[in-house]
């Protein structure tokens, strides 16, 4: 196995793999060349297309064997990484909506109730019809190929995939929801979505599914009831897309309500 010769190239790798574990693509574009070239050699990345514009790393047994390796090495885990980048942010990625959808598997490895992670609503929780609140869900990742419906749960020591998520834009985002062909149990959707972080959840006793949809705010100090506004308005479906500059597309609205 490739074992990087110094600290640098170490960090290069854990950045670079952790990147493509956690939101289902990387790329080596910033890389120097000798580091590109490196990774390429040694089985880890490959060039994207033939006219060798961009060198990615997306090879799940090398993927696997390098995240358990740089997980002995405490300064480069992937808890590690999560929590120096927790406060970080981007248009791209958000270091504490990837610190939450970890969090949520760690939470989930067993069956849980759902009143017993998320608080419900006193007048929402008191409802008869919804007293599923009370029921254990699991963690699931779900594909369909050729029309047929395949659910693998999450375990903690295995998943239907070594990507743990996908990041994307809205055809990804269709992709996921009515196909998943890479076996991605969560999906970062782009920021003017609403939401930031999507999964499914399974009913144990039905078997039914829950789509969950989750809003990441990072703050130091009491939340004020505008962010809380805000960030119910993100995870409400008829507010999805809804910013000063993206027209909301009722067509797209009704076809996601109408998938589950």
């Amino acid at each position: 196995m490739f074992r990087p010769t110094d600290e640098q190239q170490t960090k290069t790798l854990s950045e670079a793999l952790w990147d493509q574990f956690l939101y289902g693509s990387c790329s080596l574009k910033e890389s120097s060349s000798d580091v590109r070239e490196k990774f390429i050699e040694v089985g880890f990345a490959r060039y994207k297309w033939k006219a060798k514009i961009e060198v990615v790393i997306d090879e799940p047994l090398p993927i696997l064997a390098a995240a358990h390796w740089l997980n002995q090495r405490a300064a480069f885990t992937l808890l590690e990484g999560l929590r120096h980048n927790i406060a970080r942010h981007s248009p791209r990625k958000n270091g504490f909506e990837a610190y939450l959808a970890v969090h949520l598997r760690k939470v989930f490895e067993t069956p849980q109730k759902l009143n017993k992670v998320f608080t419900f609503r006193s007048d929402f929780a008191s409802r008869d019809n919804l007293s599923w609140q009370l029921d254990d869900f699991e963690l699931v990742t779900v594909t369909t190929s050729l029309g047929r419906r395949q659910i693998s749960p999450v375990t903690p020591s295995s998943g239907p995939s070594c990507n743990f998520g996908l990041r994307g834009g809205i055809n990804e985002l269709l992709e996921w929801l009515t196909t998943n062909e890479g076996l991605y149990t969560y999906f970062f959707p782009p920021e003017k979505f609403g939401a930031d972080l999507l999964w499914f959840l399974r009913h144990i006793r039905t078997g039914e599914l829950l789509l969950a949809l989750a809003q990441c705010k990072h703050y130091t100090d009491t939340i004020s009831n505008d962010v809380l506004v805000k960030g119910v308005r993100s995870v409400t479906p008829s507010w999805f897309w809804k910013s000063k500059d993206v027209h909301v597309c009722l067509c797209w609205h009704h076809s996601l309500v109408s998938l589950f």
